[in-house]
């Protein structure tokens, strides 16, 4: 697999430090290749560095910006789908904001018996059950089968 990433000379001209170089991406076409830089220009290691660092964020931004685009497609789909993973309260809170009781029923069903233990267990113990989708949650919770009746 070619590298994504490509350290290059800037195209500004050397400073009297000497030269500068930049983090940027290679891009081939038409046989020939050139770089379009991503980071400012680097007069040492640790402005080059810094600009790494600056890239790992904004791709760590970008990962928790597309988990949220993906969580909040699947609450208009048929079927919920729930990340591996994914913490019992988080999972709640997804199933609370459905709109439906039986969609509702329906997602929370859908989850391994596990999955839903953990949930059930975590809205039994920390949420109240006397308001909202709790109080649906409480009054259709079959302890013995582990689903919503």
């Amino acid at each position: 697999m070619s590298r994504w990433f490509k350290i290059s000379a800037c195209d500004k001209p050397p400073t009297a430090g000497g030269e500068t170089f930049c983090i940027g991406i290679p891009v081939r076409a038409a046989g020939r290749e050139t770089v379009i830089p991503l980071s400012d220009s680097c007069h040492t290691f640790e402005e080059m560095v810094r600009a790494a660092r600056d890239i790992q964020d904004d791709l760590k931004s970008l990962v928790k910006e597309a988990e949220g685009i993906f969580q909040r497609a699947t609450l208009s789909d048929a079927g919920v789908h729930f990340p591996a993973g994914m913490p019992p309260d988080k999972i709640w809170d997804i199933l609370k904001e459905l709109d439906k009781e039986e969609a509702f029923v329906k997602a929370f069903n859908q989850l391994e018996e596990e999955r839903r233990g953990r949930v059930a267990e975590h809205v039994l113990t920390k949420c109240n059950i006397f308001s909202g989708r709790a109080a649906v949650f409480s009054a259709r919770y079959n302890s013995a089968t582990g689903l919503l009746e």
